[in-house]
């Protein structure tokens, strides 16, 4: 096979981030993904026990952006790391949906009867720490091991958090589905100003020195079945017959990094890429 690569587009060797550079919210993200998976079983478990439900389901979502109007109501979180005391969690519930909860520690069942309007209970005011407890604790332990937690607290307003992950909680059970949603500021320990000049130099020299290095490729050229009689019948100089893939993939180890498709080309046989794998 020739080596020859036929590019289309720009012919520019795309720029690798060494040092996984994203922005905060994409970090945030990638490691939110991963801590709640570690922690919904045991969140659902202990929303059974706190709410009197064995048949209760739990799902989370990440969201954009969140949505409240004059019936929500407010709880903040801090946590210590770098050295000082910062906002760390939100909860935001709605009044009429945290009295259902609060109706449920008790044995009771929600209903769909319209709250009238009244002030938040202790009995409320303690639900919705100790929920904001629960499900903070467990998150920030994961993306943030260093930090130390403080007691939650409800507020009068909306807090000044500048949130850079939405997480919406849905619990569903009998028919019924109750909501809130928990606001996560960028929780990551402040970067040394003092390594940034080397950090980004380096990248820049290991970018530039990319192009040069050599890396083997391999590109499948067919595949087909073949029933294992017929395998266990082969003898040498048998032929099998093969058909070209229409689409291949070229990887580097088991790095995929170009696609792309096997031709004919001056009598010899080559890949013509389509580009990068993103």
């Amino acid at each position: 096979m020739s080596g020859k690569i036929h590019l289309t587009g720009e012919e520019v060797f795309p720029p690798y981030d060494f040092f996984q550079q994203e922005s905060p919210r994409e970090q945030q993200r990638e490691r939110l993904h991963k801590a709640i998976e570690s922690c919904r079983d045991g969140w659902r478990r202990r929303l059974e026990a706190m709410l009197c439900r064995s048949e209760l389901s739990l799902s989370c979502r990440l969201l954009t952006q969140a949505e409240d109007d004059a019936e929500t109501l407010y709880f903040v979180m801090e946590h210590q790391w770098d050295g000082r005391l910062q906002r760390s969690a939100a909860l935001y519930i709605e009044h009429a949906t945290l009295y259902q909860l609060a109706e449920m520690t008790f044995g009771g069942m929600p209903t769909d009867r319209a709250m009238t309007l009244r002030g938040v209970s202790e009995t409320e005011r303690r639900l919705g720490n100790s929920l904001l407890s629960m499900l903070a604790d467990n998150l920030v332990a994961r993306i943030l091991p260093e930090a130390v937690p403080a007691s939650p607290r409800m507020l009068g307003f909306k807090p000044d958090i500048a949130a850079v992950s939405y997480l919406k909680f849905e619990i569903h059970f009998a028919g019924r589905q109750l909501s809130w949603v928990l606001a996560l500021p960028a929780l990551e320990v402040a970067p040394q100003a003092q390594n940034e000049p080397v950090i980004t130099g380096l990248a820049v020299e290991l970018n530039a020195g990319l192009p040069g290095l050599n890396t083997r490729l391999s590109v499948p050229l067919a595949s087909f079945e073949l029933p294992l009689g017929r395998l266990a019948e082969l003898r040498e100089g048998d032929v099998l017959p093969i058909h070209l893939l229409q689409e291949v993939v070229a990887r580097a180890g088991d790095l995929p990094v170009l696609k792309g498709r096997v031709a004919e080309r001056d009598g010899m046989l080559v890949f013509a890429s389509h580009g990068f794998i993103d």
